[in-house]
């Protein structure tokens, strides 16, 4: 493929069709609605300006990879210093290093039939995205203990749409790096985390995925949008979200996370489903409320 030799922030609805893309990010910014991105390679995520505004630069990525590696030194602080940590490519995503637009998001967007990897947060829908068909995985945590990143392979709040596809976040699964032993920050929060700590986890349908195991690295595949600690207060949180015909990978301690599969489901929520959700062996996977 040739190399994408455009601007790496969009201002006008384009297609970039069989490309290596080397931006980082590629800014979706206002005024690029319908902007199509597809059998390419991106080295770098696609983001909208500002965190987006949903209306004006809406967008599309399909049968492609983003490969969002960005390169660090060898690991100063923790346990994985030197050999044990050398410099090279790891995970997108750190505030101590200024890597913090990684992944895809955040309005309206869409993901078909794409591998994301290499960073610590794969995608993240605050409003209205489709993801289908798609594969998330290799979290690959800078594993220095000045790093602070903890991620997910897919963040959701409203009116998200998640179906088909396979998503890890796999940091400590089987890099031979323990989170624990770090710093109490870095790691993997779920490989789908939906948190109500900026605005209510409502009207999202999660169906038919597979959700990869982490016995060391999360605790839970899936926060299910009713965290406690995070919670906003509005009675209306949580509701409308529908977990239906997913499957759960069991891990060497029988489960999908090290404690359980989901965590913060709250049964009896207004228009909220937990249907034929199974492990791998077949078995059931039942809510946690």
């Amino acid at each position: 493929m040739a190399t994408y030799s455009g601007s790496c922030t969009l201002t006008t609805p384009t297609t970039i069709d069989s490309k290596v893309i080397n931006c980082s990010p590629l800014v979706i910014d206002t005024g690029s609605a319908g902007t199509i991105i597809k059998n390419s390679y991106l080295h770098g995520a696609v983001v909208q300006t500002n965190g987006g505004d949903g209306s004006t630069d809406a967008f599309t990525i399909q049968d492609s990879i983003l490969d969002n590696g960005v390169s660090y030194p060898a690991c100063t602080s923790g346990p994985y210093v030197g050999a044990a940590c050398p410099a090279g490519i790891y995970g997108c995503g750190d505030p101590n290093n200024a890597t913090t637009d990684c992944g895809i998001g955040y309005h309206n967007f869409t993901i078909l039939r794409t591998e994301v990897k290499n960073t610590i947060r794969g995608a993240y829908c605050i409003s209205g995205a489709t993801i289908q068909d798609s594969y998330f995985h290799d979290s690959k945590h800078w594993p220095d203990a000045s790093n602070l990143a903890h991620g997910s392979g897919f963040r959701n709040q409203q009116n998200c749409t998640f179906t088909h596809n396979s998503v890890f976040c796999d940091f400590g699964r089987n890099d031979g790096f323990d989170p624990a032993t770090i710093n109490g920050d870095i790691g993997c929060s779920a490989d789908m985390s939906g948190y109500p700590q900026d605005t209510t986890i409502d009207h999202d349908t999660i169906t038919f995925n597979l959700f990869g195991d982490n016995n060391v690295g999360v605790s839970y595949c899936i926060y299910a949008g009713s965290t406690p600690a995070a919670h906003t207060g509005d009675p209306g949180n949580a509701e409308f979200l529908r977990f239906e015909d997913n499957v759960f990978k069991k891990g060497p301690n029988g489960m999908c996370g090290g404690a359980y599969h989901v965590t913060d489901y709250v049964t009896g929520k207004t228009g909220s489903t937990w249907l034929r959700n199974k492990f791998d062996d077949g078995t059931t996977a039942p809510p946690d409320g």
